[in-house]
């Protein structure tokens, strides 16, 4: 998991990923927070880049 927030009352997550899995995540372009907080954690920042 790379952030965290609340966006209209609801957890907004974004991790780090080879597989959307079947957690009900949906791929998403990576936005340069995404990059950054992947980055400073050790990801790899070309994985692929997911939210629920």
């Amino acid at each position: 998991m790379i952030s965290t927030k609340l966006l209209a009352g609801q957890p907004l997550l974004h991790v780090v990923g080879d597989e959307l899995g079947s957690a009900g995540f949906q791929a998403v372009e990576p936005s340069l927070e995404d990059v950054f907080f992947s980055t400073i954690q050790g990801k790899a920042a070309q994985a692929t880049l997911v939210h629920a």
